[in-house]
């Protein structure tokens, strides 16, 4: 049977692969899943906070850098944050203080698809892509390397290659995929 405890666990599982109840995978039957674990006396508040919304302030501090230095392609269409290896060890910042970055990115006005560059380590860089509605970000994860991967709207890769070398090879794919929208 199921309990409050369970039940706040479930409701975080759905606000978290729905992007709080934003993405299109949010159907009638998710919503009524949710209303139903509301009726287990939930803290939904603050699930929807933790999950959403909180930074550590080291993540704060990362959020408003990358953000600075964000790159828009193809008249805007496509905005591209980098995250350098040097700069996450500089904030003390850890893999978890990236979360929502890309839907930052994502949810400008005028932009189509986002993607957030990230120095693994020195010959890796990991992309974190996401579509509103247009690009299908796995056939182009995966155009980039075979490595790459996901679902229309949000797909990753893994490129095997130093950061400098890796960022031309993006922004090729970012500015072709980009010529559909």
């Amino acid at each position: 049977e199921l309990d409050a405890p369970m039940a706040a666990l479930l409701y975080a599982g759905l606000v978290f692969d729905t992007g709080g109840f934003r993405h299109s995978n949010t159907k009638p039957s998710t919503l009524r899943r949710a209303a139903t674990l509301l009726e287990h006396d939930i803290d939904h508040p603050s699930i929807n906070v933790k999950i959403l919304a909180e930074r550590t302030q080291a993540g704060l501090s990362l959020m408003g850098r990358v953000i600075g230095s964000t790159q828009f392609l193809a008249e805007g269409r496509v905005a591209t944050a980098v995250i350098p290896l040097s700069l996450m060890y500089e904030l003390g910042a850890v893999g978890a203080d990236k979360e929502g970055i890309v839907d930052a990115l994502l949810y400008t006005a005028g932009v189509e698809v986002a993607c957030l560059i990230t120095e693994a380590n020195a010959g890796t860089v990991k992309l974190s892509l996401r579509s509103r509605k247009i690009v299908d970000v796995a056939a182009l994860a995966q155009a980039m390397t075979p490595h790459g991967g996901g679902h229309a709207r949000a797909a990753g890769a893994r490129i095997s290659k130093p950061l400098a070398e890796a960022l031309p090879l993006i922004m090729d794919h970012l500015t072709a995929a980009a010529e559909g929208c």
